[in-house]
């Protein structure tokens, strides 16, 4: 025989609304007491054996989408860690610059094959000549980086030679200067190598000698005050008058080789050169105006 159920104490035979009243006023007193700036706390109506206690479950986002939901939202994305090589790739340029300064590299050396097909080796000099030009825009790269500027990939200009971009932001007429005069100097330290690989194995099948005369000369070249070369960039903060010495020099030039670069170089250098004269230079301290102009004179005599 089951045991009978007695109703509790106070029941009077009806299931009471809840909350109650009393559950109310218990729940006013405590958020009276609760200290400021607290959210209230929660306190769960009284329960018993015929209405359960009310427990809230966490509401948490959906990964996937449910017919509960109706929505799909995605996992979040993980992060790419970069290897050595990617983290090289992205502070010289990314991959497109690389792409594009391998590309034009093997079409200045297609070009110049072509130049020297009536040459010894003409291989050997389209790839000596293509290196060493890299070797003169990597000075100007390695010295930006050393300065803490950002550099890229050069970029080749078939026949004609390559540049790197300079940094968008302003710097001192000492830091132009120096980024200048770094590429014919390290490209003077290529064709010495080359020299001193020629004097060493004269019977070499690669033409060292030659290459080490080209590297001379281009750099030489390089150090003539008109822009764009090199020498444009510095002469237009060492002194009012070199530009114009620059396009002398050039026009003697033209007279005694009749070369149709030298044309090329007219065109574009004169008009940039004069632009550059009328406008403001960058003051220089007197130390670092000595300075430049020794490693400027000092450059063009040792090549």
């Amino acid at each position: 025989m089951e045991p009978e159920e007695r109703p509790a104490s106070g029941f009077s035979g009806q299931r009471p609304n809840y909350p109650t009243p009393e559950y109310y006023r218990e729940l006013e007193a405590q958020r009276a007491n609760q200290p400021q700036g607290l959210p209230p706390a929660y306190t769960p109506p009284p329960g018993n054996g015929s209405q359960p206690t009310f427990q809230p479950t966490p509401v948490r986002a959906p990964d996937k989408w449910s017919p509960e939901s109706r929505t799909y939202v995605p996992p979040p994305p993980t992060m790419r860690t970069h290897n050595a090589f990617t983290r090289f790739l992205v502070n010289w340029g990314g991959g497109q610059r690389l792409a594009l300064s391998l590309g034009s590299m093997g079409l200045s050396i297609l070009v110049y094959r072509y130049f020297f097909n009536n040459t010894y080796r003409p291989w050997d000099l389209a790839i000596g000549i293509t290196m060493l030009i890299l070797v003169h825009e990597m000075g100007h790269a390695l010295t930006l980086r050393l300065k803490r500027l950002p550099a890229t990939f050069p970029i080749f200009i078939p026949g004609i030679g390559a540049f790197v971009s300079l940094p968008n932001r302003p710097i001192s007429a000492r830091d132009h200067v120096d980024i200048a005069l770094a590429g014919p100097f390290l490209g003077g330290v290529g064709s010495l190598v080359c020299l001193i690989i020629g004097a060493l194995f004269p019977y070499s099948s690669i033409p060292w000698l030659d290459l080490a005369y080209f590297g001379f000369f281009i750099n030489l070249l390089n150090l003539l005050p008109l822009l764009p070369l090199d020498g444009g960039h510095v002469a237009v903060l060492l002194s009012r008058w070199l530009p114009y010495v620059g396009i002398a020099l050039l026009a003697i030039y033209f007279l005694l080789t009749q070369n149709l670069f030298v044309i090329y170089l007219a065109i574009i250098g004169i008009p940039a050169t004069l632009n550059s004269v009328r406008a403001a230079r960058f003051a220089m301290r007197v130390n670092d105006q000595i300075i430049s102009w020794l490693m400027y004179l000092g450059l063009a005599v040792a090549l």
